[in-house]
């Protein structure tokens, strides 16, 4: 896992020096949460045809422009009652959260016990560090993270399947 610094860190890297443009790399996140989605929600509701979207500000808002599930960090007005909204769906249908579940804190997860449990968990480039205290499925998204920059700030991205853009992981351990 890896602090909030170093995940923007890195996506400064990918904008300045790594000659991607933020529309590049939230298209590409996109496509790895969307595949993330299909594959959480396919085998629980198989015969399912739509999808609701929340997304909050923020890149990962950005992200869900393009995909059919995105979660939003952080819980501030008017989000409150969105939040609790979601609440009332889990275990009853599948919700995947983008990098930090909402109302998590990015470093030391649901503290106030009043965040979302989804069902899954999509880190963008590799976990971040509330990712310790996630148990459900887990998977990486980050297959367009160039090696010398995943060699320059120690990132250990999985191997890819085929053309696959997310990699199902095993739960990280709580520190």
């Amino acid at each position: 896992t890896f602090p909030a610094a170093t995940a923007q860190a890195i996506d400064a890297h990918l904008l300045s020096e790594g000659g991607f443009v933020l529309p590049q790399l939230m298209e590409l996140a996109g496509l790895a949460v969307a595949e993330a989605a299909l594959r959480v929600a396919r085998p629980a509701a198989p015969g399912c045809t739509g999808a609701l979207v929340v997304c909050g500000p923020g890149n990962n808002g950005g992200d869900g422009l393009h995909v059919p599930f995105a979660g939003a960090a952080g819980v501030r007005p008017p989000f409150v009652a969105v939040l609790a909204a979601l609440k009332t769906l889990e275990g009853r249908v599948p919700l995947l959260s983008v990098d930090v579940p909402s109302g998590w804190d990015v470093a030391r997860g649901n503290t106030s016990g009043l965040g979302v449990e989804p069902s899954a968990l999509l880190s963008l480039t590799a976990p971040k560090e509330c990712a310790r205290f996630f148990a459900g499925r887990h998977f990486v998204g980050g297959r367009f993270v160039p090696d010398d920059v995943q060699r320059l700030f120690g990132v250990d991205v999985p191997a890819y399947e085929g053309s696959a853009q997310c990699v199902e992981i095993d739960p990280i351990k709580p520190c």
